[in-house]
């Protein structure tokens, strides 16, 4: 077991297709402490829908806490 404390955990599920879940845990390390959320390839955490702007958000470790910047999307970030 890590004895590093500083992670999240995301867990997606495609209804649409076979039900199947996603799960990421996102581990910030000193040179990585932003992590990229949207449809396009190049993107760290991709979520495949109509709904979600190419470079939707990001989710930023910055002193020991996790938040989310949405970066301007079409319909927004909701938590």
């Amino acid at each position: 077991m890590s004895k590093d404390k500083n992670y999240l955990v995301l867990e997606g599920i495609n209804i649409e297709k076979t039900s199947s879940k996603m799960i990421y845990v996102l581990r910030p390390e000193l040179s990585f402490q932003i992590f990229k959320m949207g449809r396009a390839n190049d993107q760290d955490i991709r979520i495949n829908d109509i709904s979600v702007s190419r470079q939707h958000a990001t989710i930023v470790f910055d002193n020991s806490k996790f938040l989310i910047k949405d970066n301007l999307s079409k319909f927004g970030t909701l938590i």
